[in-house]
């Protein structure tokens, strides 16, 4: 729901694959990435945005995201850029509302 939560999450479960959306409320996803990347730098981040833009992608990129995939995308484009999901022959998606 926001990046705040997403981080707590995160810190309680620590996940290898991480996808954030760039704008969220009470922490953004860049915020969020550093952050990530602070706490577990192999973590895979893969930064998601309908505000997409070169500048963006590029300071992602800089602050450690794995990828840069904006929307509207299709799982065809989602599952190359997590390449430790993409290896894996099946797939779970979790809501932060089914966390344990």
């Amino acid at each position: 729901d926001n990046g705040a939560d997403g981080l707590a999450l995160f810190q309680k479960h620590s996940h290898g694959l991480v996808l954030a959306d760039l704008v969220m409320p009470r922490m953004d996803g860049m915020e969020l990435l550093s952050r990530i990347k602070t706490l577990e730098p192999a973590a895979t981040v893969v930064m998601i945005t309908a505000h997409g833009s070169v500048d963006l992608a590029v300071e992602a990129m800089r602050r450690g995201a794995d990828d840069f995939v904006t929307k509207p995308f299709s799982m065809r484009e989602l599952v190359p850029a997590c390449p430790t999901v993409a290896s894996r022959s099946t797939i779970s998606v979790r809501k932060p509302s089914d966390a344990p």
